[in-house]
């Protein structure tokens, strides 16, 4: 009876082995870091697409709103039509662009109430402009919600039909005027 012991050193077959997985989870991670640099490239450049699209508008009042109302974020557009700069109108509330009768009747509320209900509110009407002006607005305001389906904020587009509200009002006058000869 007896026992033999024999020992290997192993050593440097560990560290080959190991040299081996570390270069190739090194592989693993600057592939995977390149992959997430090129999406991360292509969601920039879409961002950018996006907001170039939306700040490029110049028919179109686009604007942010939080869920209170308040204005977040505003387009070329709404500086044309409404008169603001955006440093001079991101964090007000939109109810100025609303008259003064409008915003006792509690129209602004309603719209953004509207909105969260229904999904977006509709209205035309005279609105305002910096200067104290009038202008006849078509206004949609759509909520946007969250993936748990809250309401987290408005995006509020309006376009400027005065000259098309004026050429109505016009042919009405007209037809009446028409009407009333002929009974005449």
């Amino acid at each position: 009876t007896g026992t033999v012991n024999m020992l290997t050193d192993i050593t440097k077959q560990n560290e080959a082995i190991a040299l081996k997985i570390t270069a190739s989870l090194e592989k693993s991670v600057q592939e995977y870091n390149a992959e997430l640099l090129r999406k991360n490239e292509a969601l920039k450049k879409s961002e950018e697409r996006y907001h170039k699209m939306i700040e490029e508008v110049e028919d179109y009042a686009i604007l942010l709103l939080n869920r209170e109302g308040y204005i977040l974020n505003w387009n070329r557009g709404a500086e044309k039509i409404k008169g603001y700069r955006e440093e001079e109108i991101v964090g007000r509330h939109f109810s100025i662009f609303y008259l003064p009768e409008d915003g006792e009747q509690g129209l602004p509320a309603r719209m953004i109430n509207s909105a969260a209900t229904a999904g977006k509110a509709m209205q035309e009407g005279w609105r305002m402009r910096k200067n104290g002006t009038r202008f006849w607005g078509s206004i949609i305001i759509t909520a946007l919600h969250n993936d748990a389906g809250d309401v987290i904020g408005f995006s509020k587009v309006t376009r400027d039909l005065t000259e098309k509200k004026i050429a109505e009002d016009k042919i009405r006058k007209y037809a009446a005027e028409l009407e009333f000869q002929n009974k005449e």
